[in-house]
Order: C-alpha cells, then structure tokens, then sequence
C-alpha cells in the first residue's frame, strides 16, 4: 500500500494521537489481521461479538422489580 504525502499527513495531524488518546484511556489497539481472526475471518462482520460480550457482562446490569440482575446468556443472543 503506497501512502501519498497527504496519507502521512493525516496519520501524524490525527490518526496517531487519537490512537494514542485511546490506548491510554485503556483501549487495545488491534492489529488488521487480529481484528479479522476476531471476526471469524468474515469481513463483513463489523461487531466482534466476543469483546462485546465481555464488556456487557462487566459493565451493564439490569433492573428489574427493583433488584439487580447481571447479564445472562440470553441477553447476548445475536442474530
């Protein structure tokens, strides 16, 4: 892939330091060919549904009849 010297120019003004931003605030940058084996080798694929998985199970709860339930299998039913 050849990078004109505006593709280097976007990569320095913004690309890099929003990816850093982003690995500092606790983000994992993947590489293209991780983020493909995380799509099951489907490209199409935009969601990597085991990393959304995890981080609705940490992170979301829910309420019901006043009481706190944490995610269950059901919740993570993708179509």
């Amino acid at each position: 892939m050849n990078l004109s010297p505006s593709d280097w120019l976007e990569n320095i003004i913004s690309q890099l330091p929003a990816l850093t931003l982003l690995q500092n605030m606790g983000y994992e940058y993947l590489t293209p060919q991780s983020a493909l084996a995380k799509r099951g080798g489907k490209r199409s694929k935009i969601v990597l549904e085991e990393i959304l998985t995890t981080q609705l199970r940490k992170l979301n709860q829910i309420q019901h009849r006043g009481q706190t339930h944490a995610f269950s299998e059901v919740n993570f039913v993708c179509a």
